[in-house]
């Protein structure tokens, strides 16, 4: 005996709705994708500024515990120094009461500094050794015309950096409103001893 139910009906989608199904993801993709390239670029700057930022604070607690030294490398506020192969930034060694003093890790220890550099946003690079830095002539360590009785700054280096990358960074380090953002507040552009440029932060006031 026949079953009196009606049989459902299968069918599949029709080209139209599937063409018109893609074209409203097409359309929703295009929408999204401008916001999250945005974001992206967002972080960059941000993450770059973060890092140097954090660096700087390490270098003042490690200034603060060990009074009057500076640490000569990343590489001192991420390991305990000693007397015997570390020295501070005036090359010379550590006394046994700075290795006392020394209350670290000032930094995240997990960062992979082993006398090379640390890789911060857009690729670039932060120098494990850090530099004295004349404010007044915009000059660091590594420059042929630094005077080192000049030195007013202990500064971080970052390599690899693009002038619009160093615009991105230092609208959020020094705002907007600088005349010469390259020579002016706490983030520098400035040209090393081979000639190339690259960006210091001013972390600590330097004294003698």
């Amino acid at each position: 005996m026949k079953s009196s139910l009606p049989r459902t009906a299968r069918r599949g989608f029709t080209l139209v709705e599937v063409v018109v199904t893609l074209i409203i993801l097409a359309i929703l993709v295009a929408a999204i994708l401008p916001t999250v390239a945005s974001q992206v670029d967002n972080a960059e700057p941000t993450r770059a500024a973060n890092d140097v930022t954090s660096i700087a604070t390490g270098i003042r607690l490690f200034h603060l515990n060990i009074r009057p030294q500076y640490p000569q490398d990343l590489e001192d506020l991420v390991n305990a120094i000693t007397t015997t192969g570390d020295q501070n930034i005036q090359g010379i060694a550590y006394a046994s009461k700075d290795s006392a003093n020394w209350k670290g890790p000032y930094i995240e220890a997990s960062i992979p500094v082993t006398g090379g550099t640390v890789a911060t946003a857009y690729s670039a690079l932060i120098a494990d050794t850090l530099r004295l830095f004349d404010s007044a002539t915009n000059l660091p360590s590594n420059n042929v015309g630094f005077v080192a009785a000049n030195a007013s700054f202990l500064a971080i280096q970052v390599d690899s950096l693009s002038l619009a990358e160093f615009s991105n960074i230092n609208k959020l380090i020094d705002g907007q409103n600088e005349t010469t953002p390259q020579a002016e507040g706490r983030l520098r552009r400035a040209e090393t001893a081979a000639g190339d440029t690259s960006v210091f932060y001013l972390a600590l006031p330097y004294r003698q």
